[in-house]
């Protein structure tokens, strides 16, 4: 009888073996999973920002991470104006009217200061990032942390982004 016992948890350690090799095989497989491409911005592809129930167009361009411009396009009644934070200096510009600060001039809940909050968290902390890609070949990133989605083609160009 003792035997019998020995035996029983044998197989039993033989089955709870094999169960946990045949996952790690599994989840091994799911480890080539193909990475994103780097986000990237066009100057000839138009980024949409939808926040607070509106829609923006916008040229997003940025150089490096210490140089970066929003220029809108729609809606028409603020079509042409510029943000651009460039070393630690603001610049809002409409036309021919310019205005510099070192201070930031617009408030944190306006729609190019969240654009831009996400574009650094983009840049930088990608912890918190997770990235899916559809049946057209395009990448959705999501941060559950600051809860905004950025959509981007095929080749990591920056398409939309949802504040």
């Amino acid at each position: 009888m003792i035997l019998n016992r020995e035996g029983d948890r044998l197989k039993k350690l033989t089955a709870v073996f094999m169960t946990g090799l045949s996952l790690l095989c599994f989840t091994s497989c799911d480890s080539n999973q193909q990475s994103a491409p780097p986000l990237t911005v066009s100057p000839d592809k138009d980024c949409i920002v939808k926040y607070g129930g509106e829609e923006y167009k916008c040229s997003i361009k940025y150089i490096s991470s210490s140089v970066e411009s929003i220029t809108v396009k729609s809606p028409e009644n603020i079509s042409g104006m510029t943000f651009r934070y460039s070393d630690g200096k603001f610049t809002l510009s409409y036309g021919t009217l310019i205005c510099k600060s070192e201070n930031l001039l617009l408030p944190e809940s306006s729609f190019p200061y969240k654009t831009s909050a996400v574009l650094k968290k983009l840049r930088k902390n990608k912890n918190t990032i997770t990235f899916s890609l559809n049946e057209n070949g395009e990448y959705t990133y999501k941060d559950e942390v600051s809860d905004f989605t950025v959509k981007a083609d095929k080749n990591g160009v920056l398409k939309e982004i949802i504040l």
